[in-house]
């Protein structure tokens, strides 16, 4: 029974008004799983982003997957868990922290999420309803997220922020590119550039992406996917 009453506690609630955000990495980069209440995520990935979080107390647990070479190739070993505590989250927050060496939960970085009310519906007559169409992010809005990028440590945590951003707004080709250079990893171009692609306004222009790749083959490899899936 006091299970019970502690999970219902400590779940979840995607219906929140106003959710918080926890972005979640190991200090060396390791692979691993996470518990947060009663969500499970078992893609042994290198950092996580929970979102719809609702502001509290949340029992949250780490299980590591260290790498090591067989001989042949890099496997993963048995796992561990490195961190079973609590972690508070306020509200209206999107908190970036990782697990130390020691197994402590070390804050890295938070921002405020702001919630604008939800505007009052429009109603146009059938016969004159304007087509639809998409705008850019804002250059103020586009400055506030490089800044945060940059003044995110951890590459993995700053690419979760970035395809967070690029979920929830539309992009311009050049603002993609932008992005792209902030990353020093070339997988990590590359999967933000696959990931980006559907929310950006003038896919005409995307070859101007090309510009922030190293290797050609990554160039070949984002026209691949883009023929194959848009």
């Amino acid at each position: 029974m006091t299970f019970a009453l502690m999970s219902l506690a400590l779940s979840l609630a995607a219906s929140h008004p106003n959710p918080s955000e926890l972005i979640i990495s190991l200090h060396d980069g390791a692979a691993f799983n996470i518990t947060v209440g009663d969500r499970s995520y078992d893609h042994q990935r290198t950092s996580y982003t929970i979102s719809d979080l609702r502001p509290g107390r949340h029992f949250v647990r780490i299980v590591r997957y260290d790498r090591f070479f067989n001989g042949r190739v890099y496997v993963l070993g048995a796992s561990r868990v490195v961190f079973a505590d609590y972690v508070r989250v306020p509200a209206r927050s999107r908190i970036v922290g990782r697990i130390d060496h020691r197994g402590r939960f070390v804050e890295v970085e938070r921002m405020a999420l702001r919630y604008a009310p939800a505007p009052p519906p429009a109603h146009y007559p059938p016969a004159h309803h304007p087509g639809s169409y998409r705008v850019a992010m804002s250059p103020q809005a586009f400055a506030g997220l490089k800044a945060t990028l940059a003044n995110t440590r951890f590459e993995s945590s700053r690419l979760d922020i970035a395809k967070h951003a690029v979920s929830r707004n539309n992009l311009s080709a050049i603002q993609v590119k932008e992005m792209m250079d902030m990353f020093s990893f070339e997988s990590n171009r590359l999967e933000l550039a696959k990931y980006a692609y559907g929310h950006t306004i003038d896919p005409q222009n995307y070859f101007l992406v090309h510009r922030a790749f190293r290797f050609s083959s990554s160039t070949r490899e984002l026209n691949r996917f883009i023929a194959a899936n848009y």
